[in-house]
């Protein structure tokens, strides 16, 4: 199946308010997603959507795992509030190398006790998962890094090849302006590299960022062309 990544600008405070402090009280929720006005047209569409994800998550057992759980949806709710960015197959998860672990904060470092319980693994390890959390200041400390330090930019550009560290870096320098940090994911959002319109997303579409759906059909495009050239050759 491969991996759909995500990336997605969210601040702890953030990730209370949309999520923990709501969770079990939808009629807040609602208040919230008007506040930050979810549905432009006034459909109540993407608000009906997140109060769904606060539901299904209440059937959650305490036996699961939260990245697969709790953090999954919360990268969902994120899309249904604010933009986010996509990338095929590359991810911090997915970096071997220890230099990268000073700019992640993990779960257990402030999500609720209760949630503590849980197992968590704080990378993504299989489709529908969250991964790595950035906090603001280690986004900033990132992007400061990739400038200035070799190795740093050496790792990056290796992990996030075929340009796809120019969505990265966006999506990083969108969480810096934003005052925000950065959760990356799988499977929130799974382009159709042959009609984008028919893509599948768990979130909100529209809030994915075209930069990255359009860089893997570019790419898919090119695999096609390659096999037909090899075919007819």
């Amino acid at each position: 199946m491969g991996y759909d990544i995500s990336f997605h600008p969210i601040s702890e405070a953030q990730i209370f308010e949309w999520y923990f402090d709501v969770v079990d009280n939808s009629n807040k929720a609602r208040e919230i997603a008007k506040k930050y006005s979810v549905d432009d047209e006034g459909d109540n569409f993407y608000e009906n959507k997140y109060i769904d994800i606060l539901d299904i998550s209440k059937n959650v057992d305490a036996d699961e795992c939260f990245d697969e759980t709790y953090g999954y949806y919360i990268a969902n709710i994120q899309g249904i509030f604010q933009k986010f960015f996509y990338v095929r197959g590359a991810s911090f998860s997915f970096i071997e190398n220890s230099i990268m672990d000073k700019y992640y904060k993990k779960w257990e470092e402030f999500i609720p006790d209760n949630y503590k319980k849980m197992a968590i693994h704080n990378e993504i390890q299989n489709n529908y998962y969250s991964g790595k959390f950035i906090p603001y200041n280690m986004v900033c400390q990132l992007l400061d890094d990739y400038e200035n330090n070799i190795e740093i930019k050496a790792v990056l550009d290796e992990q996030f090849s075929l340009n796809r560290i120019d969505i990265l870096l966006e999506a990083l320098n969108f969480a810096k302006e934003s005052g925000v940090g950065l959760l990356e994911s799988d499977g929130v959002m799974e382009p159709n590299p042959l009609e984008l319109n028919d893509s599948t997303c768990y979130s909100n579409l529209f809030n994915c960022d075209i930069k990255g759906p359009l860089l893997y059909q570019e790419a898919a495009v090119k695999q096609i062309e390659a096999l037909e050239n090899d075919k007819n050759e």
